[in-house]
């Protein structure tokens, strides 16, 4: 069973993907922005870590990834179906796989755009 995010992580990447700089992180954290690097970069190396082959990977992958989300685009909580066809799940397993590499993507946009590598500085 893949590792949870911990609060902190799901806080720093929200914000991130959500384009927040790591002063505004830091400011509302609380939080040295070497610290905060650290959060987005061990919270990436969880979803990375998930096995999406499997079922159990999958409703990680879910979860997490919903923990970071938070919200529908139109404001909605996000919540999973207790039970999903083989279809739902493939669409699922393509759909974290993109989310997943997405997130990662932009963070990395992100960090070329501030011109910071999430040092401290």
């Amino acid at each position: 069973m893949a590792e949870r995010l911990s609060p902190q992580e799901l806080e720093v990447l929200a914000r991130r993907v959500r384009g927040d700089d790591w002063k505004r992180v830091a400011a509302a954290m609380g939080l040295p922005i070497g610290t905060l690097s650290h959060y987005q970069e061990r919270g990436l190396e969880k979803l990375a870590a998930i096995d999406l082959g499997s079922l159990e990977g999958l409703k990680d992958v879910a979860e997490n990834i919903t923990a970071v989300f938070g919200q529908t685009p139109d404001g909605r909580p996000v919540t999973l179906p207790g039970r999903m066809t083989h279809e739902e799940l493939r669409a699922l397993r393509a759909a974290a796989a993109a989310i997943a590499g997405g997130v990662s993507k932009v963070l990395e946009i992100l960090a070329r755009v501030e011109g910071d590598d999430g040092q401290a500085g």
